[in-house]
C-alpha cells in the first residue's frame, strides 16, 4: 500500500514540475490536482487494487525502456475512414490534426488531443448503412441500439424490425426500450441501428468585417463603415461598399443564391459578381438583385443568353466580389457554407440559406412516383454540410455520387430526401415549396429519428482479414467522434493516479474525465487498462512478466469468447 502511495505521490511531483516549466499550474490547479489524488489513491486501496496497480506500470513501464512501442488500447479504423469537423467538412482520418475541433457522439464540438497509428493483421468488420461503409477492428465500440423484430405475430411483420415510425398497432412496443450503448463493432448485428447526433448551433448574432476577407492592399480605403478601391494615378474612387455585413434574413437568400448559382470574377482593377438562372427562373433574377442592392448597396443588371435558355445577373465590385469568394469558396468544386455559420449561425437563417441553396440547385422531385427532393453538387463539402445541418433539423439524407461521363469532369454528389419526413419540409423550409401529393405508404425503414440523435439502420455487416495500418484519435471528456456518418468510440482513461504512474499519457484534470467511470467503489469490477504493445515484440513483454511475476504458477494469458443467440 505503502509502495504504490509513494509512486502516486512521486509522479505527481514530476507531472507538477513539468507543468511548472510550462507556466501551466497555478497555486489552486495544484491543489486540485492533489485532492483529486488523494481521493483516487482512497478507492484504490479500499477496493484493494494498489498491487494491480504497480504491476501493470512495472511492466508498461519496462517495455518503454526496452523501446517496445506502447499505446492505449483500443479498436481502430482503417486508412479513408472521413471524420467529420464541426464546420461539416470531412477529413479522412489519416490527415486529421491534433486541435482540429470535431463533432462528438454527444453532438458536442471538441478539439482532438492525439492521433494514433498501430500496425494491424486481423479480421475487421464491416458496417453498411446510411449509403456509407464503416471498416474497423472487431473491438472498436460504437454508438448504436440493438434492434428488435415485430411482436405483431404475422407473415408481413415477423420480419419488421420495431421502431417508433411503425404503424403497426401492438401492446409491447419493443422500441420504447430501446436505449443508445456502446457496443464492439464485432457484436453488432443486422438491422441495429447505429446512430448520428443532431448537433445545435449557439444561435448568435453574426456579423462579418469585410475588411478581414479582402486583399489589404495600397489601394483599398476604410473606414468604420465602408471600403472602397481607387483606381489608377488619378486615384479614382469607385464605390463605396458597406464594410459590415450582418448575417440576417437577406444575406442568408444571397448567400443561398450565391452558393448554389454564383461567382465572382476577379480581376486586377474590376471584378465581376455573377449568378446564373433558367430563363425562366426570372422571378429568382429578380430577388437577386433586389439583395444585392440590400446588402451592398450595389445595382446590376439581368443579361440574357442569346443562345441558351438562361440568363445572368450581372454586378461588378471588387470589394464584394472577394468577400463572397473568401467566404463561400471559389469554384462549384470549392463550394461551401460559411464555416462559422454552420457551428453558430442561429438556425431559422440557416433554414432559409438552405431553402434558397434548393432554388439554385435543388429538385423538387414533382416528376417522382413518390415524395423525393434532391441538391445537386460537385462539392464534397457543401454536401457533407448539408447532411449535417438538415439532421439538425430531423431530416436524413443519402449522399449519392454520379460517375463521372468524362474524365475532365467532376463526380456530382446528389443529397437526396425521401419519405414521410417530407411531410415537415414546407414547414421547415417554405421558401422552396414541394408538392406532397397523396401517397399512401411510405418506405422510410432504414432510418428515424428522435430530438437528439438519427438512428441508422444496419443494412448489411461482413468481415474480412486486413493487413496494414489502422487509425484512432483521442477526443476527451466525450471520447468519441464521427466516422464516415456513424458515431464511434476512443478511449480514455479517467485516472490521475494512472497517469502519474505512467500507466497512461491522458492528463484527466484539463478535459475533466471521472474516475468514477473508470473505477467505482458502488460497482466492484477490476479497473480496465487498454494498452496495446508493438506486435513484433509483444512477446517480449509476456516473456518479461512471466519471469518477473512467477512463470506459469502466477501468469496467464486469457480468451473472451462471444455467443450468438437466436433473436426473438
Amino acid at each position: 500500500e505503502s509502495l504504490f502511495e509513494q509512486a502516486c505521490r512521486d509522479g505527481l511531483e514530476q507531472r507538477l514540475d513539468h507543468l511548472r516549466s510550462l507556466q501551466e499550474v497555478s497555486s489552486d490547479l495544484e491543489q486540485q490536482y492533489r485532492e483529486r489524488l488523494d481521493m483516487e489513491i482512497g478507492v484504490i486501496q479500499e477496493m484493494g487494487f494498489s498491487g494491480y496497480f504497480l504491476i501493470v506500470a512495472d511492466f508498461i513501464n519496462w517495455a518503454k525502456s526496452q523501446k517496445i512501442p506502447v499505446g492505449p488500447g483500443r479498436g481502430c479504423v482503417v486508412p479513408d475512414t472521413k471524420v467529420l469537423l464541426a464546420d461539416g467538412r470531412e477529413v479522412k482520418i489519416q490527415d486529421v490534426e491534433v486541435h482540429d475541433r470535431i463533432i462528438t457522439h454527444l453532438g458536442n464540438v471538441l478539439p482532438v488531443q492525439k492521433k494514433m497509428a498501430y500496425d494491424c493483421d486481423e479480421e475487421i468488420v464491416h458496417l453498411d448503412a446510411a449509403n456509407e461503409t464503416l471498416s474497423l477492428t472487431q473491438d472498436h465500440k460504437v454508438w448504436a441500439v440493438r434492434s428488435q423484430t415485430c411482436t405483431v405475430d404475422s407473415a408481413k411483420t415477423r420480419s419488421v424490425v420495431c421502431k417508433p415510425t411503425c404503424t403497426c398497432y401492438c401492446s409491447t412496443k419493443p422500441f420504447q426500450q430501446y436505449r443508445p450503448e456502446w457496443i464492439e463493432a464485432g457484436q453488432l448485428k443486422k438491422n441495429d441501428f447505429l446512430i448520428f447526433p443532431r448537433t445545435v448551433s449557439k444561435n448568435k448574432e453574426i456579423v462579418f468585417d469585410l475588411l478581414n476577407f479582402v486583399a489589404q492592399q495600397p489601394h483599398l480605403i476604410s473606414d468604420q463603415n465602408s471600403l472602397s478601391y481607387v483606381i489608377g494615378t488619378n486615384r479614382l474612387p469607385t464605390q463605396k461598399i458597406p464594410r459590415h455585413v450582418a448575417f440576417d434574413e437577406n444575406f442568408a437568400k444571397l448567400l443561398g443564391y450565391y452558393i448554389a448559382e454564383g461567382w465572382s470574377r476577379l480581376g486586377e482593377r474590376r471584378c465581376t459578381v455573377g449568378f446564373g438562372f433558367h430563363q425562366q427562373e426570372t422571378a429568382y433574377a429578380e430577388e437577386v438583385q433586389q439583395l444585392l442592392d440590400a446588402v451592398f448597396g450595389l445595382e446590376s443588371r439581368i443579361i440574357p443568353h442569346k443562345t441558351q435558355n438562361s440568363q445572368q445577373v450581372i454586378a461588378y465590385s471588387k470589394i464584394a466580389g472577394e468577400f463572397l469568394a473568401a467566404l463561400c469558396g471559389e469554384g462549384a468544386n470549392h463550394k461551401h457554407i460559411p464555416f462559422q455559420l454552420v457551428t453558430t449561425g442561429k438556425d431559422e437563417l440557416l433554414k432559409t440559406l438552405i431553402a434558397y441553396l434548393f432554388r439554385g440547385d435543388g429538385h423538387d422531385g414533382a416528376c417522382n412516383a413518390t415524395i423525393s427532393i434532391k441538391y445537386s453538387t460537385t462539392s464534397p463539402v457543401l454536401a457533407s454540410q448539408l447532411r449535417l445541418l438538415l439532421a439538425r433539423f430531423g431530416y436524413w439524407t443519402k449522399l449519392l455520387k454520379r460517375k463521372r461521363e468524362k474524365e475532365n469532369w467532376a463526380t456530382e454528389i446528389s443529397v437526396k430526401l425521401a419519405g414521410r419526413q417530407l411531410l415537415q419540409w414546407n414547414k421547415d423550409f417554405p421558401a422552396f415549396h414541394i408538392e406532397q401529393g397523396q401517397q399512401q405508404f411510405y418506405r422510410n425503414d432504414s432510418f428515424y429519428a428522435d430530438s437528439r440523435y438519427i438512428y441508422l439502420k444496419i443494412k448489411e455487416i461482413s468481415r474480412s482479414p486486413y493487413q496494414g495500418k489502422v487509425y484512432d484519435i483521442t477526443v476527451p471528456p466525450d471520447t468519441s467522434y464521427i466516422a464516415n456518418s456513424m458515431a464511434i468510440h476512443n478511449s480514455g482513461a479517467g485516472s490521475l493516479a494512472a497517469f502519474c504512474m505512467s500507466i497512461t499519457d491522458i492528463d484527466p484534470i484539463p478535459y475533466g474525465l471521472l474516475f468514477e467511470r473508470f473505477l467505482n467503489v458502488e460497482r466492484v469490477s477490476m479497473p480496465d487498462f487498454d494498452v496495446d504493445f508493438c506486435k513484433e515484440r509483444r512477446d517480449e513483454v509476456i516473456d518479461y512478466v512471466r519471469r518477473r511475476y512467477g512463470g506459469d504458477e502466477h501468469v496467464a494469458q486469457i480468451v473472451a469468447y462471444g455467443s450468438m443467440k437466436a433473436r426473438a
